[in-house]
């Protein structure tokens, strides 16, 4: 009888930290792409963005990031088979991480309080965590 692989308790947490991730990403493109036009007034930071490029447009890296975190959460059972693990985690790491980045120094003046900027910040810090481990994988591979 074949003996099937089964995922370990921190494999499970893995997959759901980023899926959880990845929707965020997805959810904040998303929002970006489809109500940018009624946003922008509504809000200094929306607007500030705004200045450098429409909102429409910054979601679509967003959603992109987070479509590559939620894909590296599907391909991590198989993460040693095949390199589509390693190269989305990288790649939604990277994307994610810059542009929540951006947002964070554009939230620290324009924000309504200081816990917009730190939320940011730390998802920056998690998608930068996300593409470093995501290169050592692939290094390691």
């Amino acid at each position: 009888m074949k003996k099937t692989h089964r995922m370990t308790e921190m494999e499970y947490i893995n997959v759901i930290s980023l899926l959880f991730i990845g929707t965020i990403g997805m959810a904040r493109g998303s929002f970006f792409i489809f109500a940018s036009e009624t946003q922008v007034g509504k809000s200094p930071l929306y607007s500030s963005i705004n200045e450098i490029i429409p909102l429409s447009i910054w979601g679509i890296p967003f959603f992109i990031g987070g479509l590559c975190l939620a894909i590296a959460a599907m391909a991590l059972p198989y993460r040693n088979i095949n390199k589509v693990y390693s190269i989305t985690l990288i790649l939604g790491g990277i994307i994610c991480s810059v542009f929540f980045f951006v947002i964070t120094l554009a939230g620290i003046s324009d924000s309504l309080n200081w816990m917009s900027p730190l939320i940011y910040f730390l998802t920056t810090l998690s998608c930068g965590g996300y593409a470093y481990f995501g290169v050592l994988h692939y290094a390691k591979q």
